[in-house]
């Protein structure tokens, strides 16, 4: 679990990174931003779960890092 959720954490990033390089759409900007939360959530959960904090943490910063270009630009 630790490491599909790891897998599919660093996928998401990346296609929320070129989607906001390359297209930054009225959609799909939304539609990357709450991706790219709820597989953080997910990676905290996991990470929460093994004890691993300081890791839980870090997730955190990385998802509200990949999604902090969004708000700027929306709100």
């Amino acid at each position: 679990m630790k490491k599909a959720s790891n897998i599919a954490f660093i996928a998401v990033s990346v296609a929320t990174i070129l989607e906001y390089l390359f297209v930054c759409g009225m959609f799909t900007g939304p539609l990357m931003m709450m991706l790219a939360l709820i597989v953080g959530a997910i990676n905290v959960a996991v990470s929460i779960r093994n004890r691993d904090y300081h890791v839980a943490v870090l997730y955190v910063i990385a998802a509200v890092s990949l999604c902090m270009g969004y708000w700027k630009s929306m709100f």
